[in-house]
């Protein structure tokens, strides 16, 4: 039997989960209006407590690595990584955009699933730009009978009219993430949207991702994974303009 952790800390409000065999038994929000540098680790020591799992059973640790917050994400990866090296277990990083979208596989009375080919998620990257990146929904292949969301492109940045844009390029495309509590009422006509349950990233899509790795043979090197942010840093901007 493998047990994993995941953590998600991209959003204001992240979560953690514990799955067995690719089956999550708990799933905890972290506290409204605490900080995940405050939260995490005590929200983690009670659903293991509450799995009734030693921490040195683990046999691996998944973490959401963004696009998303500088803090969260850094927050986030730094308790991964030591979680995983501290037990011997493996570190799986998962795309926060693979994440989302693996919301839609993860409901089952969700008939996009069934209906709808690709999924595209995005994130705030400030400045009048999201974090984009769009989805084809394929059989798994170690679930039978479940979904999973395959990437068709590359994270990117976007303005907001250049990803509605996508709608007139594939008509079938339905739209997630959490910038659309920001600007869903904006949206043109011809745009589909997920109901807003299946818009914000949570640890339920990262254990889906890692699940699906883990299987495939798959894990990251500790001490090399890095969280992706939304946008470059400004230096990082200023740079590559010099550049």
């Amino acid at each position: 039997m493998t047990r994993l952790l995941a953590i998600e800390t991209t959003e204001k409000r992240g979560s953690v989960a514990v799955s067995l065999d690719g089956k999550v038994l708990l799933y905890n929000e972290l506290p409204d209006g605490q900080r995940s540098a405050q939260s995490l680790v005590p929200t983690i020591q009670t659903v293991l407590q509450q799995a009734d799992w030693p921490v040195k059973s683990l046999d691996a640790v998944a973490v959401a690595l963004g696009p998303g917050s500088f803090t969260g994400l850094r927050v986030g990866l730094a308790t991964a990584r030591t979680l995983a090296y501290s037990v011997g277990a493996k570190l799986l990083g998962v795309n926060t955009l693979q994440a989302i979208a693996a919301n839609v596989c993860l409901a089952q009375s969700c008939e996009y699933g069934k209906n709808r080919q690709c999924v595209t998620a995005a994130i705030d990257a400030q400045r009048g730009e999201v974090s984009a990146q769009t989805f084809q929904l394929i059989p798994s292949r170690h679930f039978t009978g479940e979904l999973y969301p395959e990437p068709v492109d590359e994270r990117r940045l976007l303005t907001f009219a250049a990803w509605w844009e996508l709608a007139n390029v594939d008509v079938t495309l339905v739209y997630c993430g959490p910038i659309l509590y920001k600007i869903a009422a904006q949206k043109p006509e011809n745009v589909q949207l997920l109901d807003e349950s299946l818009w914000s990233p949570n640890a339920l899509g990262v254990s889906r991702i890692a699940w699906e790795r883990l299987l495939s043979g798959e894990s990251d090197d500790l001490w090399t994974l890095q969280p992706y942010y939304s946008r470059p840093s400004a230096a990082e901007e200023r740079l590559n303009h010099v550049g």
